[in-house]
């Protein structure tokens, strides 16, 4: 209707209204103020998180040159696997980002555990895509 009777610009508009509703709904929500008792920022983990994360993505930037059985591919992550289970079980954090519970429901776990594989499945994919297309357009010339 918008393009029938008015042009394509207004289409652009459109958004303005849920974006306004959001606001309105946004400022009607939430309240001015600290929370009482603020959660503490558990940082020994999070440097475990983020150097478990560093050894995940070193490991598989080797495995190409080393090798997947190699120990510079797969070490570094087993280690900070074991270090993050010791620190998880050690920590005195009353909120922590993603409690085990959640995950370790069944049908949550699962769906967690799809879409990150689709994701991967999907990022490949488009790899794989663009050098069949770089080849191909070379060969038509």
């Amino acid at each position: 209707m918008l393009t029938e009777y008015l042009s394509w610009r207004w289409c652009l508009y459109i958004n303005l209204v849920f974006a306004a509703i959001a606001v309105v709904g946004a400022l009607a929500y939430i309240r001015d103020g600290r929370p009482v008792n603020r959660p503490r920022m558990d940082w020994p983990g999070a440097v475990l998180a983020c150097t478990g994360l560093f050894a995940i993505v070193f490991g598989f930037s080797h495995a190409e040159s080393a090798g997947w059985s190699a120990a510079l591919t797969s070490a570094p992550g087993r280690r900070r696997g074991a270090a993050g289970r010791v620190r998880r079980r050690r920590a005195a954090c009353q909120s922590p980002l993603l409690p085990l519970r959640v995950v370790l429901d069944r049908v949550r776990g699962g769906s967690y555990a799809v879409l990150g594989i689709s994701g991967i499945a999907i990022l490949g994919t488009f790899l794989f895509l663009t050098f069949y297309l770089q080849g191909s357009r070379e060969t038509a010339r």
